[in-house]
């Protein structure tokens, strides 16, 4: 293949990945903007998703870039010098110069000691569940309220607030057996809420799913609402 060609498409492909780079980005600035991971998607994939799809796009672009610099080097360094006179020398030096402090530059976060910074996390991880007894609190019919001790159990009865936030973390990079984990619900009876095989393997995740079957995230956590109230 001639040079001409090569660089044809080495353009090409680095426009096309400049274009999915910045639609990828403006996607997740106003489409999907931080903090809506847990609540809303598109095509089946929520913002944490979109984000790998987005670096990877920003590292196919990298390498683009760094295979044209390659390809069109002796014109970048014959730039650098310009005629030969006396300076071509430091011009030389000041460029290379450039390049290293451009690289240290954007290495140095690599580097730097993360700092925490004294704010709690805007979702805290479930703590374990303690093996000792615990007292639940139990509203009955008649609104009155009575203690339920419970040994090494899950509580039957969950409050609604709890459960909400329960399934508002409901996220597509889980797998069913996460999913029955964390409600309590089997992943099979989900399955079936949502119209599918109960044959699917309980490592399978939740955005390959919603992808393969044309339903989101929202969906499931409609699903689990349902059958957390039968």
């Amino acid at each position: 293949m001639k040079r001409k060609s090569i660089n044809i498409i080495i353009d090409a492909l680095g426009f096309i990945a400049f274009i999915l780079l910045t639609t990828t980005g403006l996607l997740m600035h106003f489409i999907l903007p931080p903090g809506s991971g847990h609540f809303i998607g598109l095509w089946g994939m929520d913002r944490h998703e979109w984000g790998r799809i987005h670096y990877w796009i920003s590292i196919s672009f990298l390498a683009i870039l760094v295979l044209h610099l390659i390809l069109h080097w002796r014109w970048i360094v014959s730039v650098i010098k310009g005629q030969p006179t006396e300076e071509s020398g430091y011009r030389m030096l000041l460029g290379l110069v450039a390049l290293i402090a451009l690289l240290v530059l954007a290495f140095s976060p690599f580097f730097a000691e993360v700092q925490p910074t004294g704010d709690e996390p805007p979702h805290k991880m479930q703590a374990p569940r303690d093996s000792a007894s615990v007292i639940e609190r139990v509203v009955a019919p008649d609104s009155s309220a009575q203690e339920k001790k419970v040994t090494g159990e899950e509580p039957k009865y969950k409050n609604k607030e709890t459960r909400q936030e329960e399934n508002e973390s409901i996220v597509g990079s889980m797998t069913l057996r996460d999913l029955e984990t964390q409600t309590g619900i089997p992943y099979q009876s989900v399955l079936k809420e949502l119209g599918l095989s109960t044959d699917i393997l309980p490592d399978e995740r939740l955005g390959r799913l919603s992808k393969q079957n044309g339903f989101d995230m929202t969906r499931v956590r409609e699903a689990v609402e349902k059958l957390q109230k039968r």
